[in-house]
């Protein structure tokens, strides 16, 4: 069942010039970004929007969910700007290390005279817009299936869990709640996501582009489709949640109730769940509270970017504290 919202205070709706102006900042930040990364390119515009995107599409979604009934509680205007500073940086450093990680691994593996990528998953010659499609899918599989595992082991391992847990403490589940991280979470992508998958297949994520403006549009609308997985919205898809992760396939996975503890990590492949034995159906009224029992989450920028390095240690310091008790 949905969540019935508290009301609201006029602090809780009303945003200082500084949160306003800070997240101004951030997003001139994001938009430099993708110019610095963009130096040297034929087709500046290409990175730039490349590197933009996430936010872009989010913003999109935050619109588009307003338009529905809510499935739980929606954030007041100054939450909703918190999350936006905190999204937006977040696809900063995530877009820099992306491309950070793959010139360090491409030049690893020159210096060790390897090639790589054991698979070919390039598309960018491909003139055929079904072919296209084929491949970017693929692509996108794949990504999930090591998204999986990580986001998978994020949940058991207690350790990371005091970073992953910042993600979870969302009681107002939204599509502007898809990068609450910590800044630490960009980092971890591209060790456990970015680094197998350069490895192992060759994918150039702005090869699309090249392709022709077919290519970047199919691109967009493919990659918008796949991950609407936070959306606040009351849409109840069916069998069809085995294969797409809907946005109420998502918040069971964020959902309070002991049933939906460890459920449907994918983020836009409910196979991957399936297939691995943690997905769970939701009922068609099944909409359920988030958060974590007695985790308060963080109530500035400032706060979300130490959150994930605060809490690991704290565990680390009572883990220490337990064990030299139980040897006492």
């Amino acid at each position: 069942m949905s969540q019935t919202a508290p009301a609201l205070s006029d602090q809780d709706n009303r945003a200082t010039a500084g949160e306003i102006f800070l997240a101004l900042i951030l997003l001139v930040l994001l938009v430099l970004g993708g110019l610095v990364l963009s130096s040297g390119t034929q087709a500046l515009w290409i990175v730039l929007v490349s590197a933009t995107f996430p936010i872009t599409s989010v913003l999109l979604q935050s619109g588009i969910e307003r338009l529905f009934p809510p499935a739980g509680p929606r954030k007041p205007f100054k939450r909703w700007l918190l999350h936006l500073q905190v999204n937006t940086f977040f696809d900063f450093l995530r877009a820099t290390l992306t491309i950070a990680t793959f010139l360090t691994v491409a030049a690893v593996a020159r210096n060790l005279g390897f090639e790589l990528g054991l698979f070919d998953l390039r598309f960018a010659s491909a003139t055929d817009l079904l072919l296209l499609v084929a491949s970017l899918w693929l692509a996108s599989v794949i990504g999930d299936f090591f998204f999986y595992w990580y986001h998978r082991w994020t949940h058991v391992n207690q350790f990371l869990w005091q970073h992953h847990k910042m993600h979870h403490t969302d009681t107002e589940l939204e599509a502007i709640s898809t990068a609450r991280q910590n800044w630490m979470e960009s980092v971890f992508n591209s060790l456990f996501i970015t680094v197998p998958i350069l490895i192992l297949f060759k994918v150039d994520p702005l090869e699309q582009w090249h392709a022709g403006i077919a290519a970047g549009i199919t691109a967009a609308v493919l990659n918008n489709l796949l991950t609407l997985s936070h959306m606040n919205v009351r849409w109840h898809v069916g069998w069809f949640s085995r294969v797409w992760c809907a946005p109420q396939v998502h918040r069971i996975h964020h959902s309070l109730e002991p049933q939906h503890i460890n459920k449907n990590f994918a983020f836009m492949f409910p196979m991957w769940d399936v297939i691995f034995g943690t997905y769970y159906h939701p009922g068609k009224d099944d909409f359920p509270a988030t958060g974590v029992a007695g985790e308060p989450g963080f109530d500035s920028f400032w706060e979300a970017e130490i959150y994930s390095q605060r809490e690991m240690w704290k565990y680390w310091k009572n883990r220490k504290a337990r064990k030299a008790a139980a040897g006492s």
